[in-house]
């Protein structure tokens, strides 16, 4: 949009009031996650276009005393880190280290999901034998695919499901596999696992980022 320095720092300014998101879809299966990429995509370039008008923002965006960093780490921010933030500005582009998920779920899910393929694919594990699944996750990522306990075990919809441990590797150790299908006929795959194999979840991290354990009948 060839904005200008000045510019640039209006439409961050801008942004910061209007970029948010929320976790609280997890509670119940909402749509909400999907809306958060487009509708940040849709405020900076409504901010930009703001700016590049004259509309004044706010200057200091990330480190100010109502800024980005204050209220999203709060107590974990550290002013003494702020280079690291502008470390490699203009030569190192963190849009290319992005990649495409493997799995069409949370990639809290992927290491587990991975366990459970590996278990049918190179173990030649018969869903049929499996008792029970211990899943061990890191203690952060509890909140997000391991609670509410309810929901997680059996999601209310194919939304909520790429959000659950307990579906991600059910699904994957009955079919040997994770992919859009899994979630397209989440009812029946449900039924034929909601209790059995039955999920532990424990909130200590393992020496592993996760994994699955599984006695065998």
């Amino acid at each position: 949009m060839g904005l200008g320095e000045k510019q640039l720092v209006m439409a961050q300014g801008l942004t910061l009031s209007a970029g948010s998101g929320s976790l609280e879809f997890l509670e119940d299966g909402a749509w909400n996650k999907r809306f958060h990429p487009g509708w940040a995509a849709n405020a900076g370039i409504t901010a930009a276009a703001l700016a590049q008008q004259g509309f004044v923002g706010a200057k200091r965006a990330y480190e100010g005393r109502f800024g980005l960093y204050a209220s999203h780490l709060q107590d974990h921010f550290d002013p003494a880190n702020l280079v690291l933030a502008t470390a490699g500005l203009g030569d190192t582009w963190e849009l290319l280290q992005v990649a495409v998920k493997p799995y069409p779920a949370c990639h809290f899910l992927h290491a587990c999901i991975d366990a459970a393929v590996a278990l049918v694919r190179d173990q030649k594990l018969d869903y049929g034998d499996v008792d029970r699944v211990r899943a061990l996750v890191p203690g952060e990522v509890v909140k997000t695919v391991c609670e509410p306990v309810a929901n997680k075990r059996r999601p209310a919809n194919s939304y909520d499901a790429q959000f659950s441990i307990p579906y991600a590797v059910g699904a994957a150790l009955r079919r040997g596999r994770f992919t859009l299908m899994s979630l397209r006929m989440m009812r029946s795959v449900t039924a034929k696992f909601s209790r059995s194999p039955t999920a532990q979840l424990t909130k200590s991290i393992p020496p592993r980022p996760s994994r699955d354990t599984i006695p065998a009948k």
